[in-house]
């Protein structure tokens, strides 16, 4: 499943800790210019948006945009999330989180559901950070945020995923000279449930700078893809896709092709997405691969080491078989079929892409000069084919 956007540098819990500090916004003014029907979505809407920052806007679903604001400084400060409905023209306030110390950036969906975390710093030390996690749903049918559980590690970005009402995340924690990044599990629908299960980890020693970190993960079709990294006394010695179960039983590895094993040496994974027998990632300076995982080596389907990116899906994991790959260096637009193999590039006329949120409608919405929301099969077509 595809996953959100947010201008965080991760702790890498197994190799050091840093402190960050909350980035305060401005807030936001958004209002609809232009529209076809007031009654049903067709044609093309034109969304005027005023000091709205590329980070605020988290998703967008069944013809609404969900985008937040930090507002004030300290402990005073709040995280005010909104809610717009394009067809009604109409923004409203769905809830907030208070003091905040940053959010974490990924989040998941589940139907009309969206999970995320929001992080409180406790303390600081020569041994890390202490961040308290908090987990929370964002019911869009309701328009109401909660807190559901909370939870005690050393970094700030937590990658998730879901598998039905199951959530994934990747953590990590100092213990001692030993740094540990794992995978855990919370179950959304048992009632007032405050437990999160351990299922897969990985230790990192750091005085002797050996061992193996989870860089990020993803869950596709009843299985998990960790992108673990070896290093021994410093220098990396493996890249590998380890894929389990979700019980966290092992099925295999797949090995990096030696193109993309060079690139990630050097640069941090950010994103990390597989939809059937593909998979792609996204680093933090932001070159990207989309890859074939079908056999024991990834093959690169798009390799670009300056700039490529995947557009921010509001689908559930069951529904979504595309991916919408884009590079803000060219206007470059792809969309994935991955279950027919096929891939074909589209023109979006704009001066400069910033952003592509997926609706679950068929629609798009591209954040350009202006947010513009269409069908993303109006847009005219350059080129397809298939794939091997």
């Amino acid at each position: 499943m595809p996953k959100i956007f947010k201008n965080i540098i991760a702790i890498i819990i197994a190799i050091s800790c840093t402190s960050c500090t909350t980035t305060v916004n401005e807030k936001n003014d958004i209002a609809q210019t232009t529209k076809n029907s007031e009654t049903d979505i067709t044609g093309q809407y034109e969304i005027n948006v005023e000091n709205m920052w590329l980070n605020n806007l988290i998703s967008v679903q069944n013809g609404s945009i969900l985008y937040a604001y930090y507002k004030g400084k300290g402990e005073g400060s709040s995280l005010i999330f909104h809610k717009y409905n394009i067809l009604k023209d109409k923004d409203e306030v769905i809830g907030t989180f208070m003091s905040p110390y940053i959010d974490s950036g990924d989040i998941v969906v589940n139907k009309e559901k969206i999970y995320m975390y929001c992080d409180r710093l406790m303390s600081v030390s020569d041994q890390g950070v202490t961040i308290k996690n908090f987990l929370y749903e964002l019911n869009l049918k309701d328009d109401r945020i909660k807190k559901i559980a909370e939870d005690t590690t050393g970094q700030t970005l937590i990658y998730i995923d879901n598998y039905e009402d199951t959530i994934f995340s990747l953590k990590g924690k100092i213990d001692n000279r030993k740094g540990v990044t794992y995978i855990d599990t919370y179950n959304t629908k048992k009632s007032n449930n405050s437990e999160f299960t351990n299922l897969i980890f990985k230790e990192f020693n750091r005085d002797t700078k050996s061992g193996e970190i989870i860089y990020n993960f993803a869950q596709d079709n009843k299985k998990l893809y960790l992108f673990v990294v070896e290093e021994n006394k410093g220098k990396v010695s493996s890249i590998r896709i380890e894929v389990y179960d979700l019980a966290g039983k092992k099925i295999k590895d797949i090995e990096l092709d030696k193109k993309t094993f060079e690139l990630l040496k050097n640069e941090r994974i950010s994103k990390f997405t597989v939809i059937s027998n593909y998979g792609f990632i996204r680093t933090y300076a932001g070159s990207g691969v989309l890859f074939d995982i079908s056999a024991d080596t990834i093959k690169p389907v798009i390799f670009n080491d300056v700039d490529l990116d995947i557009a921010t899906s509001s689908a559930s994991v069951e529904k979504d078989s595309n991916m919408i790959l884009y590079s803000r260096d060219t206007n470059e637009v792809w969309c994935l079929d991955a279950l027919n193999k096929k891939i074909k590039q589209i023109n979006i006329p704009c001066s400069k892409i910033r952003n592509i949120c997926i609706d679950n409608n068929d629609y798009i919405l591209v954040y350009s000069d202006t947010l513009t929301y269409r069908a993303i099969s109006s847009y005219p077509v350059i080129s397809e084919r298939e794939l091997q």
